[in-house]
């Protein structure tokens, strides 16, 4: 039997089976996609990602070659804000590709296996003790979803992302009921802008309603409005302007 079983073979589950393998355990890492593959992604390190690499021996590659980050640079319309990293710090420039796919022939290379387009069907339980214990995955090649293997394994670990299998079958995340939606997007700020609606129509945005009944800021339709339901329009916020201080009354 496996020691550990891991269900993806991005950076998280990679740098696990690296690390297991090289103190000798038994790993299993499966996914369902083929590597090198792209994902889209910032395709950035920031300085603290590169340190942790750098301590456990996981540096060299497409790594040591990637371009020096200084800093991160966020622009918009009318303001461009520049933040260095500073202290001789430097971050990398690399893309998914590149990195996963060496990240996981390191993993390969500290004597883990890798099987490629498995597709995790959810977790191998054990409830025989009146406890809930995670034995191991049950997965499904691509292509044959109706054939399920059960793969036992003393440990398991997701490593399958933010839409995890795992997690969910488990009760360990779940999506909202409702999407989550902010009332009051910039409580410092006033919106000024020009919806476009389906129509063509351009309209004028102020503050957090629209004058022709567009959505507030948080997605809910302004009070008082007269435009027909379904009508809707995106608001597209081209300025952020503080709001005026009045002038106080001088003081007697």
């Amino acid at each position: 039997m496996l020691d550990v079983i891991i269900a993806g073979a991005g950076p998280a589950g990679s740098v696990a089976a690296t690390l297991l393998a090289r103190a000798g355990a038994r790993v299993l890492i499966v996914d369902r996609e083929t590597f090198p593959r792209d994902k889209l992604c910032g395709d950035t390190l920031n300085p603290g990602v590169v340190k942790l690499l750098q301590s456990i021996d996981l540096w060299g590659g497409p790594l040591a070659s990637a371009p020096p980050l200084a800093g991160m640079v966020l622009s918009g319309p009318t303001e461009r804000v520049e933040g260095r990293y500073g202290d001789g710090l430097a971050g990398r420039a690399i893309t998914r590709r590149a990195l996963d796919a060496w990240l996981l022939d390191q993993a390969i290379a500290a004597g883990a296996r890798f099987e490629a387009g498995e597709i995790v069907r959810g977790p191998l339980v054990d409830s025989s003790h009146g406890v809930t214990v995670v034995r191991g995955l049950v997965l499904a090649r691509r292509g044959q979803h109706s054939q399920t293997t059960r793969v036992p394994a003393a440990m398991t670990l997701a490593a399958d992302g933010r839409r995890s299998v795992l997690a969910r079958a488990l009760g360990l995340s779940r999506h909202p009921k409702r999407p989550r939606r902010r009332r009051n997007a910039h409580p410092a700020g006033r919106l000024s802008g020009y919806c476009a609606s389906r129509r063509g129509t351009r309209e004028r945005v102020r503050g957090d309603r629209t004058r022709a009944g567009g959505p507030q800021a948080g997605g809910r339709r302004a009070s008082g409005d007269r435009a027909r339901s379904g009508d809707r329009r995106e608001v597209c916020a081209r300025d952020v302007r503080q709001p005026r201080e009045r002038p106080r009354p001088p003081r007697g």
